[in-house]
């Protein structure tokens, strides 16, 4: 790294510290230790979504299922992802999922990650048993050892406490990027740039130009997505697709209101094992069988924001000691009786309606038939019995620039934008621009495997 005047320069230059920024800089500094990468954060301290999530890895083929008897591959995980999305590009799609395996391993045997399969998480959407996750069922430990594995890496700094203002547009390459103007607005010229800088669900405005109808519901992300990359697009031209997808969720807790646990939502394993959720007179509405992300829109649109769900001492035994269900016991979020009545007391629905619904569900469950006509594969609900009270909420945009499986951002006509690179939040996600096309762990598989994808092919400029 070698300073101009009041300009910088160095080889690669990533916005943002999150699991794609941070993916991106160690798979390229373990690739080319010569290189010089710089790293800006606003403030590592501030969570990120993989820190605030569960932090599953999904991936197809990995050692750590053959070892658990799960017969899977590449191809069966594309296929499921194609089949949820909504004409995503499908030759990302099979890369990501062919490279998925290799990524577990490098989590495991390079980054330090105690990742462990996750064999009682059934999502929605998938064929097999895929995420991968910590003990904890939380992404803090993850991005934790991944944060230190990066910057134990040569060459890489990160440069924390530091806002990027603008990008260096000029010739119709870019150029590197220009920080705030708390430290004089200092210039960073670099070979390639990276935008790691995540979405703009956080940001009010752009949320009311693209997604106007969640723009007001609960916000349950990380702060850092504030639009930089929407912002920076018009200026250099790149193309923005599929700006009416986000990442929905329909199991935020009601009274999460303590910003320490503004996140808090049940796991999604409790609704998958056989919750039933209920309005607020106590009858279910739909089936409860849908992706979490699209709940969010259910939630919106049938319950009137607020729903009750009910499960019992089977389901809570096998997810109650999750992170996520940690967080939703410190906001007082769950409540437990011994009979349904009881139950219905505590979250304010009729008691008898509420009796009756658990009856006709449990009833359903003997018969093989559910009166929704959700998939029948659980048992029935049995005391003791716990609530809570759950509502919609957006935890990330899923629209975002357009780019190659190389990481590189296309312009509005096509070509990539030179110099110019994107992944995580702030391009494009997998869902094809609609909530309900969203697969559990997609996140993930677009940040820390495409992070690695994008890591390779600029250590191979």
């Amino acid at each position: 790294m070698a300073r101009v005047g009041s300009r910088m320069t160095a080889d690669v230059v990533v916005v943002g510290a999150g699991a794609f920024g941070l993916a991106t800089a160690a798979t390229l500094a373990a690739a080319a230790p010569a290189a010089k990468i710089l790293v800006y954060e606003r403030d590592v301290t501030t969570p990120t979504n993989a820190e605030l999530g569960s932090g599953s890895v999904i991936a197809a083929g990995t050692r750590l299922q053959r070892q658990a008897g799960v017969d899977d591959d590449p191809d069966a995980m594309a296929d499921d992802i194609l089949a949820k999305s909504h004409g995503t590009d499908e030759r990302l799609v099979r890369r990501l999922c062919a490279e998925s395996p290799h990524a577990v391993d490098w989590l495991l045997d390079e980054v330090g990650v105690p990742l462990e399969l996750a064999t009682e998480a059934r999502r929605v959407g998938h064929g097999r048993i895929r995420l991968h996750a910590t003990r904890e069922r939380s992404g803090a430990p993850l991005i934790g050892a991944l944060r230190t594995h990066t910057v134990g890496r040569p060459g890489v700094r990160i440069v924390d406490h530091t806002a990027v203002a603008d990008l260096v547009y000029e010739g119709g390459r870019v150029a590197g990027i220009r920080t705030g103007a708390v430290d004089g607005g200092l210039e960073m010229r670099a070979s390639a740039t990276v935008l790691a800088c995540g979405g703009f669900a956080a940001d009010r405005a752009t949320m009311e130009r693209y997604l106007p109808t969640v723009a007001s519901a609960r916000y349950l992300g990380g702060r850092g997505h504030r639009g930089d990359a929407v912002r920076w697009a018009a200026e250099v031209s790149a193309d923005l697709v599929d700006m009416g997808g986000y990442l929905g969720q329909g199991y935020a807790i009601a009274c999460a209101t303590d910003p320490r646990h503004h996140a808090a939502r049940l796991n999604p394993g409790i609704v998958t094992a056989g919750a039933v959720i209920v309005d607020r007179t106590g009858h279910r509405v739909v089936r409860e069988d849908q992706g979490y992300s699209e709940w969010a829109g259910v939630m919106f649109e049938r319950f009137g924001g607020l729903g009750i769900a009910v499960w019992d001492d089977r389901i809570q035994r096998a997810y109650g000691d999750t992170g996520a269900m940690r967080d939703v016991t410190a906001v007082d979020g769950v409540h437990t009786a011994a009979t349904v009545a009881e139950l219905a007391t505590l979250v304010d629905v009729p008691a008898q309606a509420l009796t009756a619904t658990v009856d006709a569900y449990n009833a359903g469950i003997a018969r093989g038939v559910d009166p929704l006509g959700r998939e029948i594969g659980g048992e029935p609900l049995r005391a003791p019995f716990y609530a809570a009270a759950i509502t919609g909420g957006v935890l990330q945009s899923l629209g975002g620039m357009r780019v190659d499986v190389c990481g590189r951002v296309l312009g509005v006509d096509g070509a990539p934008i030179t110099d110019l690179y994107a992944g995580g939040a702030a391009a494009a996600g997998l869902s094809g621009g609609s909530p309900d096309g969203y697969l559990s762990g997609s996140g993930l598989l677009t940040s820390l495997v495409f992070g690695r994808m994008v890591g390779r092919h600029l250590a191979s400029l």
